[in-house]
C-alpha cells in the first residue's frame, strides 16, 4: 500500500509468509489424516467377504 515505511512493508510480507506456513502445515496434518483413514477403511474392507445373492 502507499504510504507505507519500509519497516511496515517488512512487517506485514512477514506476517503473509507465516500464515502461509501455518496454513500449509495444517493442509499436510489433514491430508495424512485422511489418507491414514483411507487406508484404515481399505483394510477393513479388504478382511469382508462380498455376499452376492442367488438369483
Amino acid at each position: 500500500p502507499k504510504g507505507e515505511t519500509p519497516e511496515q512493508r517488512r512487517l506485514r510480507k512477514q506476517a503473509i509468509k507465516e500464515a502461509r506456513r501455518f496454513r500449509r502445515q495444517e493442509k499436510k496434518g489433514n491430508k495424512m489424516a485422511f489418507a491414514e483413514e483411507h487406508r484404515k477403511v481399505a483394510k477393513e474392507r479388504a478382511g469382508q467377504i462380498k455376499a452376492v445373492p442367488i438369483v
